[in-house]
């Protein structure tokens, strides 16, 4: 089933928001156009903001990604069926402010009443009369450590609803992993004046990792500052893991976390990795019984000594089933 008339999600804006849409709408899937400001008189992005919401509206009108911009936006991905997905940073750094800041709000907002945004990504020439834009119509349809995913309309226009049955960390860890190849590619040459600029980028990677302090904290009083399945104890790497996938903040709960060493959290979140919920014991993926990994296998966690701060049975069942469906011999 398709949502075949952009138009129709429109429905909740203002008139103006509407009209605004509609340059997007009609340049869909266009490359190197030149860069406007208005459509009818109307405003089609914010002068200084990457995030366009405006005044008249509850909701975003447009995303934009300038060449210069310092948010790390990832390239546009493609499954694949041929559905296209794009991450673009949330304003700011913290988890905090993807609740608080107004612009993160108003994108929220979109999400959950599946109101289309209009994409701007800038291909090349300085100013705003000198550049050129490759011009998308989307959907926002999550949010996962900072960044927003957007699925784009296909050729002809239409959202498959389909999408929102994936798993949005299965998307994101998917953009990343291009991302990073795509990196490799182009940057094959050592440069030392791109040392500043990644260490802020993985400084902030790290925090937002790490997950939001006070969650973070609380993790590690409960489990007394180890990883729940490695016993490591070295601050720096412990995370802050969700059981069930972040969600905004109500899933920031003790009872819906597990204090994991880094690389144990990225198996955890890719279904690698588990806890089964009657037992208490770990098992990992089939892929990983000739790895390291392995020596986890079978191993029974150490819970928290107060029952409030257990995590959740049906939590856990919920991220076991997920990783039995890719593992035949659970």
């Amino acid at each position: 089933m398709k949502i075949n008339n952009v138009k129709d999600l429109l429905a909740v804006v203002p008139k103006e928001q509407k009209e605004a849409m509609d340059y997007f709408i009609r340049n869909h899937q266009a490359k190197e156009v030149k860069y406007e400001s208005k459509y009818n008189g109307i405003s089609l992005h914010s002068p200084a903001l990457g995030i366009y919401k405006p005044g008249y509206s509850d909701y975003v009108l447009s995303v934009k990604e300038t060449l210069k911009g310092h948010y790390p936006d990832q390239p546009i991905y493609t499954a694949e069926d041929g559905k296209c997905f794009y991450l673009y940073h949330q304003q700011g750094e913290t988890l905090e402010e993807h609740t608080t800041l107004n612009a993160n709000v108003a994108l929220n907002r979109n999400i959950k009443n599946k109101v289309p945004v209009g994409v701007s990504i800038q291909q090349e020439g300085k100013g705003r009369s000198g550049s050129t834009y490759n011009i998308y119509v989307s959907l926002v349809i999550g949010w996962v450590e900072g960044f927003y995913i957007l699925y784009f309309a296909d050729d002809n226009g239409d959202f498959d609803i389909d999408v929102y049955k994936l798993n949005i960390h299965d998307i994101y860890n998917s953009i990343m992993d291009q991302g990073q190849t795509t990196k490799l590619e182009e940057n094959n040459e050592f440069d030392p004046g791109s040392i500043a600029d990644a260490r802020k980028k993985i400084q902030r990677s790290i925090i937002q990792r790490q997950g939001q302090p006070k969650f973070r904290q609380e993790l590690l009083t409960a489990y007394e500052e180890k990883c729940v399945i490695t016993e490591c104890n070295v601050l720096e790497v412990l995370e802050a893991a969700h059981i069930v996938p972040y969600q905004g903040t109500e899933t920031n709960v003790v009872q819906n976390g597990l204090l994991l060493r880094g690389d144990i959290h990225t198996l955890w979140d890719r279904y690698l990795i588990s806890v089964n919920p009657d037992t208490y014991k770990v098992h990992v993926h089939t892929s990983l019984m000739d790895s390291e990994y392995a020596q986890y296998e079978g191993k029974k966690v150490s819970l928290p000594t107060l029952e409030m701060e257990k995590p959740s049975y049906k939590a856990l069942l919920n991220h076991h089933e997920e990783f039995r469906k890719s593992n035949n011999n659970f």
